[in-house]
């Protein structure tokens, strides 16, 4: 495979999941502005704003971080280790942490 034809391949697959996220709000916007009185519209944007600002906020932004050193930890095994475990350690800490917070 020409190194063009990989390249498209790749610019495809990487811009294909955000460009479906950025379109599917506009198109399903008539159907909920048809369906839903002002105040359930409401109510869904909180549903669906608290818990991305949660999770975005209890996670410390461990995603970013560990794709961010993979890169850099990818050819020495050990760290890459060291790094997968400590990120998931974190994030099911957490998630311990705050399902014990809300439920008990």
């Amino acid at each position: 495979m020409k190194t063009s034809e990989k390249k498209i391949k790749n610019l495809v697959a990487y811009l294909t999941p955000p460009l479906i996220q950025t379109i599917m709000p506009l198109v399903t916007l008539p159907v909920f502005t048809r369906f839903l009185t002002p105040k359930d519209f409401g109510i869904i944007a909180l549903a669906t704003a608290y818990p991305s600002l949660i999770v975005n906020f209890l996670s410390c932004n461990m995603d970013a971080s560990a794709q961010r050193y993979y890169f850099e930890y990818r050819k020495n095994t050990t760290q890459l280790c060291g790094l997968i475990n400590t990120s998931s350690i974190f994030l099911l800490f957490v998630f311990v942490i705050s399902i014990t917070a809300i439920f008990f």
